[in-house]
């Protein structure tokens, strides 16, 4: 008799179930559910990853243990009763499938699967003015670049007060590919004029935000514009080694020949005889 409660004990199949993809961002927390029917009375909880079943948390005898692996340490909260856990300050080495082992007092067991899918936030966008004039003509004109580090994102432009006029153009971020944005500020506002630029991917978006103004006394206070940097002083040629020993020869020439001119000059002096008086 024992042993036929031993083999069918074995020959048990545990019911493996799964609740897919969960999708968090870095430094967020995330509640991974275990699956386990509510009316249970749970006797044992285990989580697990990786292929070789390494424990992360469990529950035995009333014992919860969430320090069992050094990288989650501090980060882990186990329900008693549900037996979901939850991970705190997610990082980018947290995706990946968890497993939980859960077995009722009444002796049912259940094991469900989660693959956890971990994401940065966007960052914001970057505000970048191409060219803006002084107050002129009764305005100010403005043109804005924005662009993001981020990859598959959708970049667009937001003008408050909506009565400004703006050339508006949407584009994709990523590799510095942005949209641009050309307002025109009535001469002598007061008030700032706020030209937002926002990334959007899926539903996570970010935005930024440039603060205008065009004063008949101030210049429009915008963003510095992109300025090419000067070109490098032209390097020094340098003097071609034959030039050079043909200058050196020609001046040593010079000195040898009015040295020798004066010597020889010296020389015919002094031979010729003195002029007698009749």
């Amino acid at each position: 008799m024992k042993l036929q409660i031993v083999l069918i004990a074995l020959l048990r199949v545990v019911p493996v179930g799964s609740t897919g993809e969960v999708s968090a961002y870095v430094g967020d927390s995330v509640t991974l559910s275990s699956g386990a029917d509510a009316s249970w009375n749970l006797s044992r909880v285990d989580w697990s990853i990786f292929s070789n079943s390494t424990w992360i948390a469990t529950l035995r005898k009333g014992k919860e243990i969430t320090e069992r692996f050094y990288l989650y340490r501090g980060r882990l909260r186990l329900n008693r009763t549900s037996g979901d856990l939850t991970i705190r300050d997610l990082n980018m080495d947290d995706a990946m499938e968890y497993h939980a082992d859960v077995i009722s007092t009444e002796g049912m067991d259940r094991v469900n699967k989660i693959r956890l899918l971990v994401r940065r936030h966007l960052r914001k966008p970057s505000i970048r003015t191409v060219i803006s004039s002084w107050p002129d003509h009764g305005g100010c004109s403005v043109l804005l670049s924005c662009s993001s580090s981020d990859e598959g994102v959708a970049l667009t432009w937001q003008v408050e007060p909506a009565g400004v006029p703006v050339l508006n153009a949407s584009g994709h971020g990523g590799g510095g590919g942005g949209a641009v944005a050309l307002s025109w500020i009535p001469s002598g506002a007061r008030d700032r004029v706020n030209v937002t630029c926002t990334s959007r991917r899926n539903l996570d978006e970010a935005s930024s935000v440039a603060p205008l103004r065009c004063d008949d006394d101030d210049p429009p206070s915008v963003p510095p514009p992109l300025r090419p940097l000067p070109p490098p002083p032209p390097s020094p040629q340098p003097i071609n080694r034959y030039y050079a020993a043909f200058f050196m020869g020609g001046v040593l020439g010079g000195f040898l020949a009015v040295i020798l001119v004066h010597i020889f000059r010296g020389k015919t002096l002094r031979k010729t005889p003195p002029e007698t008086k009749p």
